[in-house]
């Protein structure tokens, strides 16, 4: 571990740990041959499988397993940082991304860090896509919107994106699929489950895992028909439609992004 330089009655102040691990994501590029020439494509599908183990933890309300998976997604931050402070061309460091981040925060929250009022939970969405909007600049509903995301994944956010626009999304019966009262079959006894997103919409990866256990035939908006496993491609671990859990035989609770 790094040398730390402890003062009598000194304390940590919160986030000080972070500055540890900065150094020590220094260390390990610096020092570790597989660390050391990893970049920004190599890593990319770790973010991925992190992200939905997090969503995992998450759902099922494990604490232990919540804290953990905070932990790799942010190491994912802090490796990806790592690398772009190495690029030749344009280099970034982890206090660049740290920045950006405040200075959007700050925007986006004028109620908090300006004269902006907000008394309820819909006025800080509508500051925040107002926002947002000015940042942005986009020319189209759909611009900004990455197509690399699961199939039901971005129909619900082409879908969600319409709707924030203030235009209608159709929801038509597709011929020869579940034709119950809602245009989502019911989804297991599962809490994250049991939600009716819009449209018919499931809220994803929790869609991608029922639709995987049950072998429905689903159609996304503008999508083409998926059938049982092997509909759609396969993804990051192998498995249809998502990260998988034992991606290279490492299983959860290894971290993504070192060997």
């Amino acid at each position: 571990m790094p040398d730390l330089e402890l003062l009598p009655g000194s304390y940590d102040l919160p986030g000080a740990r972070l500055l540890d691990l900065v150094q020590v994501m220094d260390q390990i590029r610096a020092e570790c041959p597989w660390s050391g020439i990893r970049t920004h494509r190599d890593l990319a599908k770790y973010a991925i499988e992190e992200a939905y183990e997090l969503v995992e933890a998450i759902e099922e309300g494990d604490r232990e397993a919540l804290r953990e998976e905070l932990g790799d997604v942010l190491l994912q931050v802090v490796f990806h940082a790592r690398i772009a402070h190495d690029d030749p061309d344009e280099p970034f460091s982890v206090d660049d991304v740290a920045g950006t981040l405040i200075e959007k925060l700050l925007h986006r929250h004028p109620h908090v860090f300006g004269d902006e009022s907000a008394d309820t939970p819909e006025d800080v969405k509508a500051h925040w896509l107002r926002t947002k909007a000015e940042e942005k600049q986009r020319a189209s509903i759909t611009e900004g919107v990455p197509l690399a995301q699961p199939g039901l994944a971005l129909a619900a956010k082409l879908a969600s994106r319409v709707r924030t626009a203030g235009l209608d999304v159709p929801c038509r019966p597709v011929p020869g699929s579940v034709t119950n009262s809602s245009p989502w079959p019911s989804a297991p006894s599962r809490r994250a489950s049991t939600r009716k997103p819009p449209c018919g919409l499931p809220p994803a990866p929790t869609a991608m895992r029922w639709w995987r256990s049950r072998g429905r035939r689903l159609v996304p908006l503008g999508g083409r028909e998926l059938r049982g496993r092997g509909a759609g491609g396969r993804g990051v671990g192998g498995r249809a439609g998502g990260a998988g859990r034992h991606e290279h035989g490492v299983r959860r609770g290894g971290h993504r992004g070192l060997p």
